[in-house]
C-alpha cells in the first residue's frame, strides 16, 4: 500500500508555525511515500525542499485563496 500526504499550507512566518512546521513535516515526510504540500498563498515556501526528498510543494495561481491573489494584485 502506499500513502501520500496532502496538506495546505499558508504564511509559515506567522502565528508562531515557524517554530513547528519542521518537525510536522518532517513526521508526515517519516509516514507517507509522498508529501504535497499546496500553497493556499502567493509566498515564499520556507521549507527546504532538500531537507526532505519525498515531499513537493505544489504552487501557482490556481492554488491560492482568490481573495488573498485578488487582494496582492
Amino acid at each position: 500500500m502506499r500513502i501520500a500526504v496532502i496538506c495546505p499550507i499558508g504564511y509559515l512566518d506567522r502565528h508562531g508555525y515557524q517554530h513547528v512546521y519542521e518537525p510536522c513535516i518532517r513526521s508526515m515526510s517519516e509516514f507517507a511515500q509522498k508529501v504535497y504540500l499546496v500553497q493556499s498563498i502567493d509566498a515564499p515556501v520556507g521549507v527546504e525542499r532538500a531537507r526532505f526528498e519525498n515531499v513537493e510543494v505544489i504552487s501557482e495561481k490556481c492554488t491560492w485563496f482568490e481573495d488573498q491573489y485578488t487582494a496582492t494584485r
